[in-house]
């Protein structure tokens, strides 16, 4: 009796389990715990260029590449930009600032009182497309977004989420001037990191080889001491050689300093 009744309440109980798993995970994780998804900003730039596309009615297209850069604060120099985009943007900024003043006294003169914009936060998309079909690849072009703080539908009060709104399409030559050096400098930046791993991890492969073979010549002390021995003639061999770069280097410099006073 007591077996027949355990196993009509696993009958009851396992599908009522089952459901209520498959509709929390169908739902999607809480607030309170779980994974929550969050999109890469290479998601977001490929959706986005994607509802450009979709809005001029352009189908079959392929995304090729594309580069996102935040657009510049107006009043504000970016140090990270090449020496010469920096001081192309000290002159704007003097510009915009005497613009500025022009404008307020001529509110103040109406008896209108300045407000001064926020500022907005802007990227630019550069990116380039081909047609599915025959592979041909498109003109590289450019677009404007910005990203706003809107107020969550339905959402806690003062609850906002960013959202990507394109402002149209740009000026492609006009844009990839100031993007493509940052583009460019971004690129050999990471260039430069990579080759520094792949330097330390070589040295670190050298170093555990070089700590295996001792290992296992200290298990044969006369092979241990030749192995020694060899390492201090090498190094020997190339304090040698740099003493007489140096020695070389100093008659140079010696040789030099006699055909200027000679001169003199």
């Amino acid at each position: 009796m007591n077996n027949n009744f355990f196993m009509l309440l696993l009958i009851i109980v396992i599908p009522i389990g089952i459901w209520w798993w498959w509709k929390k995970r169908k739902n999607g994780p809480s607030n309170n715990g779980g994974a929550i998804q969050k999109r890469r900003e290479g998601d977001e730039v490929w959706k986005t260029i994607k509802d450009f596309l979709k809005s001029n009615n352009e189908k079959g297209k392929e995304i090729v590449e594309s580069y996102v850069a935040k657009r510049p604060d107006p009043n504000v120099v970016d140090r990270t930009l090449p020496k010469d985009l920096q001081k192309k943007q000290k002159l704007e900024i003097k510009e915009n600032k005497k613009l500025e003043q022009e404008k307020k006294k001529e509110l103040k003169k109406e008896g209108k009182t300045y407000q001064k914009e926020k500022p907005k936060e802007l990227y630019v998309v550069l990116f380039v497309t081909r047609t599915s079909k025959n592979n041909t690849e498109d003109k590289p072009r450019a677009i404007e977004c910005e990203v706003k703080n809107v107020r969550v539908p339905n959402g806690k009060k003062n609850q906002t989420e960013k959202k990507i709104v394109i402002l149209g399409e740009r000026d492609y030559e006009t844009e990839s001037k100031w993007i493509l050096p940052i583009k460019t400098a971004e690129e050999n930046k990471i260039k430069k990191e990579y080759a520094k791993q792949q330097k330390f991890k070589k040295l670190n492969i050298i170093k555990t080889v070089k700590d295996k073979k001792i290992k296992n010549l200290e298990k044969d002390p006369e092979k241990l001491e030749i192995y020694n021995q060899k390492l201090k003639e090498k190094e020997d061999k190339k304090l040698l050689k740099q003493q007489e770069k140096e020695k070389r280097e100093k008659v140079k410099w010696e040789k030099k300093e006699i055909v200027v006073k000679t001169k003199k």
